[in-house]
């Protein structure tokens, strides 16, 4: 399947776990920022709000991981 829809900070931590990011500080604002490697992506954290499809896209774009990949975790 390839569509995304927004999802939730929790739900989105727990599959950048699985492919190996680790928090590596808190960033600016409500921004943490996670690492894998040299890779260092920053991931919003708004209190009740899910993370948008747009912003979820820009994500995947910074990993790199495909929008297929990323719904089979």
């Amino acid at each position: 399947m390839n569509k995304l829809s927004s999802i939730s900070y929790e739900k989105l931590i727990k599959k950048l776990w699985l492919i190996g990011f680790e928090l590596y500080r808190q960033g600016k604002g409500s921004h943490e920022l996670w690492k894998r490697d040299d890779r260092v992506i920053p991931i919003p954290k708004h209190k009740g709000k899910d993370i948008s499809k747009g912003m979820l896209k820009t994500i995947l774009n910074e990993i790199p991981i495909t929008i297929e990949e990323f719904n089979k975790l």
